[in-house]
């Protein structure tokens, strides 16, 4: 049974892939900022297979990012596959002033680069494929004609790393081709079911698909990307945006 790491198994986008890859399955290790929070979903996996672990991670801590590594580094230590996809949404507030304070803009910089590259680095030995978890916000940005207000709504911070998420894949796909390591990213769109109905309007008459994107549509390029065969995609970025960054 082939073993999936995903960091942020309980975000959004996070339920979506873990639930997916558990009835798919694979072996699931997921992290979470909390697992008192996430209880109810937590014990829908479990009652769905016994083939997941959740592990309670702070990775604005670099110290508690190591001692996860540490600690189970014989249960990680056979991952086959890695998913990226950890966030705090907590770090993407502004100041009045447009102003990001130094730690948020820190912090950000840990979720999206630093336990990537941590965990690469640690479990490569096993690793075949990584996926990273970014945006369309770290191609394109954002179209003033979505939010009232624009710098409020969508901090700079976020884009600027979910920018260097993309050039970490870059950066990882050539520096792990002798390992036999994929390494890609995803940018995803919007994402229905968390807006409300004058956004997702507003969305839909901006986007070329006409719509935002659904749950299902986050599925089938992580399944072709931890299929493809060593060495014939990496270093890529694959948007599913339904056309938003080509406008």
């Amino acid at each position: 049974m082939d073993k999936v790491l995903i960091t942020g198994g309980t975000g959004r986008v996070g339920k979506v892939l873990t639930e997916h890859l558990l009835i798919k399955g694979y072996y699931v290790i997921a992290t979470t900022t909390s697992v008192v929070k996430n209880e109810v979903f937590i014990q829908k996996m479990k009652s769905i297979s016994s083939n997941i672990e959740f592990f309670e991670l702070n990775i604005q801590k670099p110290e508690d990012v190591h001692d996860f590594i540490s600690f189970n580094s014989v249960l990680l230590s056979d991952s086959k596959y890695l998913i990226n996809n950890a966030r705090n949404v907590d770090n993407l507030s502004t100041n009045k002033d447009e102003i990001i304070s130094s730690d948020k803009f820190s912090f950000e910089n840990l979720f999206s680069v630093y336990l990537p590259y941590c965990l690469v680095f640690n479990l490569k030995k096993s690793l075949r494929s990584v996926v990273n978890i970014s945006s369309m916000y770290g191609v394109v940005p954002p179209n003033g004609n979505l939010y009232e207000d624009a710098y409020d709504n969508s901090p700079i911070h976020y884009g600027i790393y979910k920018s260097a998420q993309i050039h970490l894949t870059k950066e990882l796909a050539v520096r792990l081709s002798k390992d036999g390591i994929n390494v890609n990213c995803i940018s995803y769109g919007g994402i229905e079911g968390r807006v409300n109905k004058d956004f997702l309007e507003k969305y839909s008459q901006l986007c070329p698909a006409g719509r935002m994107l659904q749950d299902i549509d986050l599925i089938p390029v992580v399944d072709f990307l931890l299929s493809s065969p060593i060495g014939s995609i990496t270093g890529q970025n694959i948007i599913v945006d339904g056309g938003w960054s080509v406008w």
